[in-house]
């Protein structure tokens, strides 16, 4: 699937979550460095930015059937 830069600006630009709490808060990362900004719901300011990977289906469903395809080699 393709990706967009808007998309991503959206979706990713000027987004931290929370190290304590995983919630997510957009701010400028400026003040996020210099520890201005702090989480909405725990008052935490240990901030991450979010992951800009793409997250692929892991489920058990999936695992069952890699390991089955190791196997039969």
């Amino acid at each position: 699937m393709a990706r967009h830069k808007e998309a991503d600006k959206r979706l990713f630009g000027n987004v931290f979550v929370c190290k304590v709490c995983k919630a997510k808060r957009k701010a400028d990362p400026h003040k996020v460095k210099s520890d201005k900004v702090k989480c909405r719901k725990c008052n935490a300011k240990k901030l991450r930015p979010k992951n800009r990977e793409i997250r692929t289906s892991t489920g058990a469903g999936a695992a069952a059937a890699a390991t089955k395809d190791k196997k039969k080699k």
